[in-house]
């Protein structure tokens, strides 16, 4: 990991505007590659906003709805059809009141939400909402007061009527922490970047004519010396983040999910960037959740729409506890889905405390979903990885406190290779996990 300074930024509100970048359509498949079908699979974009209150509509109040045109969309690159769902970032800034917030596609808002907010916090949720077929995306504040919406688009999944052989399949990971700088190289401060590299393809497994595309990532900005935001691209210095990732306070536990494209460096490795797009330093833990690979696409897991459903509704778990839950039929079946995503919140915990999300299978992962405040509501969202052969669950562990926790399952990934009894859908795919190649770091400031 390299680390050099940021050039010159306007600061707008919470996000730092470094250049404006047009949206990408992903990777090419290669020359003489069998066209296979595009359902499910992923489209990376340069990271661009599609909405921001503070300068055009104003704050939005408690009951009501700001609606972004289908129009807004396909400007931005995604196609008229052929989409199946689109990956957003939700931020709220300036909130009035307490409230929540959902984003959703179509006439009628679900019984789940994406984002929770106290008053004056800032905060942000990264989901993927299925796109209806000529509607664009709507965003409905609940509570009371009024709030600030921003909304930056990530990236798309394709369905079946896309025709063009360039989605990205991917791999789902049990979540493996790559980047601790309060352990590897210290607090980034402001105005600075990290370089993040990785070798491909992985030692082993077979990734034969495979491209990676992007990474599916946690970042949790803590122990900020005062307000800022991280923001994630593929590290291109020509191309700037116009958007933010993470939005953090003073002395606050930010975490948050991401689609973060990588790019090839001339020796052949790919790399990213995590930039500290604000002033005062802060320390980063990035884990990594899954990557996306273009070329030999034939199988892999393919990302399905699943209505919104909560799994978990105000559950109360203990200090150092686990609560778990059987996910029913139409959230997937256990011999061909891989992972489930959705959004997982805490509810006014007693104290400071984090929480993991996982199958409840085999060893609790060492790195964590949510990093909740002692009677706050936060939201963030989240990958599981599914491994057991038997059924699909989810448990939500509590380092501390009592708390009481929502899950909602917004979709999931199912494996397009044959799948039989006594081979399931977690022994099926025989691609190896990869790793961080370096944390070399260069011109940092101290």
């Amino acid at each position: 990991m390299s680390r050099r300074t940021l050039k010159a930024s306007a600061i707008v509100g919470s996000c730092v505007v470094l250049a404006s970048a047009a949206v990408g359509v992903g990777a090419q498949t290669p020359a003489g590659a069998a066209t296979v079908s595009q359902d499910g699979l992923y489209h990376p974009s340069t990271p661009s906003r599609l909405l921001d209150t503070r300068t055009s509509g104003g704050a939005v109040a408690a009951g009501k709805t700001v609606v972004i045109p289908r129009s807004k969309l396909t400007a931005l690159g995604l196609p008229a059809t052929g989409v199946q769902s689109v990956v957003v970032n939700l931020t709220v800034t300036g909130a009035t009141g307490a409230g929540w917030g959902t984003i959703f596609s179509g006439a009628t808002a679900p019984a789940t939400s994406n984002i929770n907010f106290t008053k004056g916090w800032t905060g942000a949720v990264s989901s993927t909402v299925a796109l209806a077929s000529t509607s664009g995306l709507s965003i409905q504040i609940g509570g009371s007061g009024k709030t600030n919406v921003i909304v930056d688009l990530e990236g798309w999944y394709s369905n079946a009527a896309y025709t063009t052989a360039n989605g990205s399949g991917f791999e789902p990971f049990v979540p493996d922490r790559w980047v601790d700088t309060r352990k590897d190289g210290g607090m980034l401060l402001g105005q600075y970047y990290d370089t993040i590299s990785m070798d491909w393809p992985p030692d082993s497994g077979n990734w034969t004519g495979t491209t990676p595309t992007a990474l599916l990532v946690n970042l949790t900005a803590l122990g900020a010396k005062g307000s800022g935001s991280l923001s994630l691209w593929n590290g291109d210095e020509t191309r700037w983040p116009s958007t933010s990732s993470v939005n953090f306070a003073k002395g606050e536990t930010s975490p948050n999910t991401a689609v973060v494209p990588v790019r090839r460096e001339s020796d052949g490795s790919y790399s990213f960037g995590v930039a500290n797009t604000g002033q005062q330093p802060v320390n980063y833990l990035l884990d990594v959740l899954g990557v996306y690979y273009s070329g030999n696409v034939t199988p892999t897991f393919k990302h399905v729409v699943v209505k919104p459903t909560r799994v978990m509704n105000f559950v109360a778990v203990g200090k150092q506890q686990t609560v778990t839950t059987k996910l029913g039929s139409s959230i997937g079946s256990p011999m061909l889905t891989g992972a489930v995503e959705g959004t997982l919140t805490g509810y006014k915990p007693s104290t400071t405390s984090y929480q993991t999300i996982w199958d409840g299978s085999g060893t609790r992962p060492g790195t964590s979903n949510l990093n909740s405040v002692a009677g706050g509501v936060r939201a963030n969202g989240f990958l599981a990885r599914e491994g057991s052969e038997e059924a699909l669950n989810l448990s939500v562990y509590n380092s501390d406190g009592s708390m009481k926790v929502i899950v909602d399952v917004t979709g999931r990934f199912d494996w397009t290779g044959p799948t039989t009894a006594s081979t399931p859908v977690g022994r099926q795919s025989v691609r190896a996990v990869f790793t961080r190649t370096s944390m070399a770091r260069t011109s940092l400031a101290r």
